[in-house]
């Protein structure tokens, strides 16, 4: 075969080439997503405020839980809240069950940070909660991280949920990378996956 048909036949069989070389990177690209769980996609922990019935709970206030659905095991949880404060005001806050150890596991430990909590300006910084000991220190579930009490500030008015608002929110991974990051947390984001590792 002559050089001229040798280059002929390269310039069209190239185009072709470019061609398959995208198809398999694009099927590659696809395993590689399809081999992660939904959660892994589409979200990695959403965080809910829940009322609690409790027969502790003041008239007109009421318990609500600071409920983690996370489809995917994390380490721990920092977050803030914010509340009217001439409706209402928190009393207390105390760890949820969600990092808790079962008693099969006694040398499990926890660490829970109750917040800073302002009644002036209504929030609650930093409250933070995650697992320090244990065989298994990465959670994936629904349950809650914190519950908290409001009780009304005026007397024979009711507050609830509706008038508390999660406003910041970091969420860490099983590897300890940043995987959700939301309002004053936001500038710590990183969205980090190690080869072959699903986060």
């Amino acid at each position: 075969m002559s050089k001229q048909h040798e280059d002929a036949g390269r310039s069209t069989q190239s185009p072709w080439r470019r061609r398959a070389e995208a198809v398999a990177v694009v099927a590659m690209c696809a395993a590689v997503l399809l081999a992660q769980p939904m959660g892994a996609i589409m979200r990695h922990a959403e965080l809910t405020l829940v009322e609690i019935e409790d027969s502790t709970t003041p008239a007109g206030g009421a318990t609500i839980g600071i409920q983690l659905d996370a489809p995917l095991p994390v380490l721990g949880v920092q977050l803030d809240l914010a509340y009217d404060s001439s409706v209402c005001r928190v009393t207390s806050i105390s760890e949820g069950s969600y990092f808790a150890f079962k008693k099969s596991e006694p040398l499990g430990l926890t660490f829970f940070h109750p917040g800073v909590r302002d009644d002036e300006t209504g929030t609650v910084t930093k409250l933070a909660s995650c697992r320090l000991q244990g065989e298994t220190l990465a959670v994936k579930g629904t349950n809650n991280v914190a519950t908290f009490v409001v009780e009304p500030v005026q007397p024979g008015t009711t507050c609830g949920p509706e008038d508390v608002t999660i406003t910041s929110v970091m969420v860490v991974n099983d590897d300890g990378l940043v995987v959700v990051a939301t309002g004053a947390y936001a500038d710590k984001y990183m969205y980090l996956v190690p080869l072959g590792k699903t986060i």
